[in-house]
């Protein structure tokens, strides 16, 4: 990850121009024990499956990963040099820890691992994303998913 000390004048005054968003929403549910959550991974790392359309700059939407999805056919899409990709390429469980969680699950450190993951494309404006994300927040209640860990990278 490149600090912002280290970008060029131009990018880095772009950054520090950005307005932060302020959301007013309360979470949908109280936190309990977490031996009694569903969990769930969203990544911004712009994750696709081996053979899917790359996300492209500003692409909003996001990308499922099932189960069986094996690690060797996810890809990183997101292309910046802001993000060093090294450590993804080596194992995608650095920015995509499933197996991690799942034996956090087998230990009893959480209660359940939702069976379906997903990868939004980072670098994106958050209010275009707001549709999807409302929608994916639908699917993960429907799964029962209470607790997500997202992984901005």
């Amino acid at each position: 990850m490149v600090r912002l000390a280290d970008l060029h004048e131009a990018g880095r005054e772009a950054l520090e121009a950005l307005e932060c968003p302020s959301f007013e929403d309360k979470p949908f549910v109280s936190p309990g024990s977490m031996t009694d959550r569903k969990v769930a991974i969203v990544s911004s790392a712009g994750l696709i499956q081996r053979g899917d359309r790359p996300f492209k700059g500003g692409d909003a939407g996001y990308r499922v990963f099932t189960d069986e999805v094996p690690d060797e056919n996810i890809l990183v899409s997101h292309i910046s040099s802001n993000f060093d990709r090294t450590a993804a390429i080596a194992n995608i469980e650095s920015i995509f820890p499933r197996k991690a969680l799942a034996e956090m699950s087998v230990a009893g450190e959480v209660g359940a691992v939702a069976g379906t993951h997903y990868s939004f494309m980072g670098a994106t404006d958050p209010t275009t994303m707001e549709a999807e994300a409302a929608g994916l927040s639908q699917w993960l209640k429907a799964d029962g998913v209470d607790t997500v860990v997202f992984l901005p990278v």
